[in-house]
């Protein structure tokens, strides 16, 4: 295997049948009656293979249907190109030994290409894949945002801290979650429903990967703590973050092949995979979009893939926020990633199309207090802002109803005598281990009437949270166990049917395929040239306390001969 996951040529072809790739690729077409086949006369042959002029010759010996399949496998890369009627070894593009089915543990059978192959025919993949393409109406590259998916994160966070991502029992989110994530993010889907697409898939996926996010039984929570380190990183360094993690979580499309592509000045439309494909790639694509690599067009009813140019920089006299007179705010999609984080904090935001349009809340401030955030700094981002002074004086009143009292589960020292709260004050080892509270009176409430306060005050119109209380602490154990992906581990498909190897000159021999009585001694060498040839046996066994009686087929890999001679295998 190499470190991508894709085999390498010739590990694939000494996981095949030695017999199967002498007759189909050693040796393919002349006669011999040689069936040992070594390891060194493998590496020969593969070598010899992997050729440029050899390739080309192999790849346009194919049908014109099986080239393009060919193709698309390869712009599939780790993906792999999915097939439901597989025909086992001796399918037309297994036998050209220019891709390899893999199949998983739920029996589904891709396609994938070699990697040793790729910059050698990706020249003539790409010749096949444009013949197939619409021409493009325009040469000119969509000007996309390079960090449109560094916006679309942010906000997904913020939506977690506004409690906005609730989960159903199975893990997806639910029609009001995805209904409010798709007017504020930028996801493009082949059809509409109420379930989680593709890229709202990756987006949850690297907020849990980077802790952004942790999750319970009913919502996606937030992770102030993690959040605040990730953004305070430079905007480059989180958007190549999250441009490596959708690579891989899309499985590796093959990206070069793509861009030479619509570098032709065509369009890449997803009618080129058969109709069961059609969605699920174009959903694999998307995620190409969401990091700004591809764009999407219009073209009649449907869409397509286009070249992209994006933009990492512009000059706009407009400030990045604008707040207007009746608390309405309008944020272009190219401001400060950070303004955006911090404006989450004090509105939300409601749609977006070009720009984003939300509007100051008092609710969503009161919970981002009672998470933390300074007071003085939410004036001070206003004014930065220039919010007009209606605005501002509201706010200031917002926040002085919120500071105006608090019910704390925190442990509190309360001290009545004036000497020893000099003492205390003077004791620093002590001193530092608290902070001081300026506070008009303290109470303590009755054990058991918690709750009755808590309404009463409510009911008076008080928010009664400390400051920061609601602030969650979470363990990175628990967040790096969340956000654990399990990929799929596709295994190549070596096994082949008895009926596609030549067993006929065999038969009637000691080595035959036939069960047959053998001593102790024919029995090693039989064994022996199992191991050698790769090949299997086939025992009847006459059964043991821990293994029932039966004819078992096993592949031999091991043989300790001596008193006691024994066999290992699999």
């Amino acid at each position: 295997m190499s470190s991508s996951g894709i085999v390498r040529f010739t590990d694939y072809l000494k996981m095949l049948p030695p017999a199967w790739v002498f007759e189909k690729f050693v040796c393919a077409g002349e006669a011999s009656s040689r069936k040992i086949l070594s390891s060194s006369m493998i590496d020969d042959a593969a070598e010899k293979f992997i050729d440029e002029n050899v390739l080309k010759g192999r790849f346009y010996s194919l049908s014109d249907s099986d080239q393009l399949t060919c193709a698309l496998v390869y712009m599939c890369g780790e993906y792999g190109f999915r097939v439901t009627d597989f025909s086992g070894l001796e399918n037309s593009l297994i036998l050209s030994f220019l891709v390899y089915a893999g199949s998983n543990t739920e029996n589904e059978v891709r396609l994938f290409g070699f990697h040793e192959f790729r910059e050698l025919l990706i020249t003539h993949l790409v010749t096949v894949i444009v013949k197939m393409c619409p021409a493009s109406e325009t040469p000119d590259a969509v000007t996309v945002w390079n960090y449109q998916c560094v916006n679309d994160i942010t906000i997904a966070a913020a939506l977690a801290a506004q409690n906005c991502l609730k989960r159903r029992k199975n893990g997806s989110l639910v029609r009001a979650a995805i209904g409010q994530l798709r007017k504020v993010v930028e996801i493009n889907t082949s059809v509409k429903n109420d379930k989680d697409d593709y890229v709202t898939n990756v987006i949850l996926g690297y907020c849990m990967k980077e802790r952004l996010l942790h999750q319970n039984d009913t919502e996606y929570l937030f992770n102030k703590a993690a959040f605040t380190l990730w953004n305070a990183l430079d905007r480059d360094d989180k958007y190549k973050s999250i441009r490596t993690f959708a690579l891989a979580f899309n499985g590796g499309v093959w990206l070069q092949l793509i861009e030479t592509i619509l570098d032709q000045c065509v369009y890449l439309s997803i009618e080129l995979f058969p109709s069961n494909l059609q969605d699920e790639m174009f959903d694999v694509l998307s995620s190409l979009v969401f990091t700004s690599d591809i764009a999407l067009r219009k073209m009649n009813r449907s869409f397509v893939f286009c070249k992209s140019s994006p933009v990492t920089h512009i000059q706009s006299p407009a400030p990045g926020v604008i707040i207007l007179p009746d608390f309405s705010v309008i944020i272009i999609r190219e401001c400060n990633t950070i303004d955006l984080s911090i404006f989450t904090q004090v509105g939300v935001i409601n749609s977006f199309d070009k720009v984003y349009k939300g509007k100051i809340d008092k609710a969503v401030l009161c919970d981002s207090l009672s998470h933390g955030t300074d007071g003085a700094a939410v004036v001070d981002w206003l004014t930065r802002w220039g919010a007009p002074s209606n605005v501002l004086e509201t706010v200031k009143e917002w926040l002085r109803e919120y500071y105006r009292l608090y019910i704390t589960d925190r442990h509190v020292l309360i001290l009545s005598d004036e000497k020893v709260t000099f003492q205390i004050n003077s004791f620093e080892p002590l001193r530092k281990l608290m902070q001081p509270v300026n506070a008009h009176a303290t109470y303590i409430i009755n054990r058991g009437e918690e709750q009755n306060v808590r309404s009463i005050l409510s009911s008076l119109g008080f928010d009664y949270r400390m400051s920061g209380q609601d602030t969650e602490f979470i363990t990175e154990e628990n967040t790096v166990k969340e956000s654990q992906m399990v990929a799929s581990a596709w295994m190549p498909i070596v096994e082949t049917r008895t009926e596609e190897i030549d067993i006929l000159s065999m038969r009637g021999t000691k080595y035959g395929t036939d069960l047959k009585n053998l001593d102790i001694n024919e029995t090693v060498h039989v064994i022996d040239y199992a191991i050698l040839t790769g090949q299997q046996l086939a025992i009847d066994y006459e059964g043991s306390p821990y293994i029932r009686e039966g004819l078992y087929t096993f592949k031999p890999y091991n043989c300790e001969k001596g008193i006691d001679p024994v066999v290992e295998g699999e």
